[in-house]
């Protein structure tokens, strides 16, 4: 454990770095070997809307976003994963899984597009 930013401790390989955050364009399909995921801790909803994004490109950082919006929205609304959400679908999508199936795997029922719970 360290306090010091991913910034610094990884400053000789950023472009091996990938920010996730929802507010990139940048959908990632695959996962890559090599690759450093960093996964924001900031909700960027409301008064932080952008924060992770900017910050990330600001430092020169690539971001990305898991292809699973299309599964994310309950009740017309997006929902917000924890980080522990995030390494699960990280780790089974390492494991062979489609995105689909870490979705439907590791997010509650609450979490996932009405029609995806009936169907």
């Amino acid at each position: 454990m360290t306090e010091a930013p991913y910034t610094e401790l990884l400053k000789d390989e950023l472009d091996k770095v990938t920010y996730l955050t929802a507010d990139s364009e940048d959908e990632i399909r695959e996962l890559r070997a090599g690759e450093v995921y960093v996964i924001g801790g900031i909700v960027d909803r409301n008064r932080h809307k952008n924060l992770c994004f900017e910050r990330a490109k600001a430092a020169g950082v690539k971001t990305g976003r898991l292809p699973i919006g299309q599964a994310m929205v309950a009740g017309g609304r997006s929902v917000v994963m924890t980080t522990n959400h995030v390494v699960d679908m990280l780790l089974g999508r390492l494991a062979g899984q489609t995105w689909e199936a870490v979705v439907e795997r590791v997010l509650p029922d609450r979490k996932r597009k009405q029609e995806e719970r009936q169907g």
